[in-house]
């Protein structure tokens, strides 16, 4: 309620909201602003921190400048969109390869014995499918 007994303050506001549709307008919208003000705040830190010296902070601060830049090109979403799909594919294949060491969610904590016994199972039923398929093949 301040701001409507103040006329300054809100003729401010007023212009600064007419001046955003304007550039709306042109094409120029508020988060492409927003993103260009806030890539140029994070690349003058890292540049700040570069400058100061020190390995480290050189470091963190040549990431800063880099980090920024690829914000300001709009390709830091593509590169956070990759590292998640990089890493959505490793824990897949993680999952697959503990599934295939633990078939059919059989446990191997004792020692290997059900290892043993299911290899014999299936050692059996393939002697029992080899044997079938040589009498059909003898049919022939």
């Amino acid at each position: 309620m301040r701001v409507l007994k103040n006329p300054v303050l809100l003729g401010g506001l007023l212009v600064l909201l007419g001046g955003l549709l304007l550039l709306n307008m042109l094409g120029i919208h508020v988060g492409w602003i927003a993103r260009v003000i806030l890539s140029g705040l994070v690349i003058a830190g890292g540049w700040k921190l570069y400058r100061l010296g020190g390995n480290f902070r050189k470091l963190i601060g040549a990431g800063l400048m880099l980090l920024g830049l690829l914000s300001l090109m709009g390709l830091l979403h593509v590169l956070l969109a990759i590292a998640a799909a990089i890493f959505l594919v490793y824990a897949g294949w993680k999952l697959i390869r503990r599934n295939r060491r633990t078939s059919a969610g059989v446990s191997f904590a004792d020692g290997g014995q059900t290892t043993k016994s299911l290899r014999g199972i299936v050692k059996d039923d393939l002697d029992k499918w080899e044997a079938r398929l040589r009498k059909a093949m003898e049919k022939k």
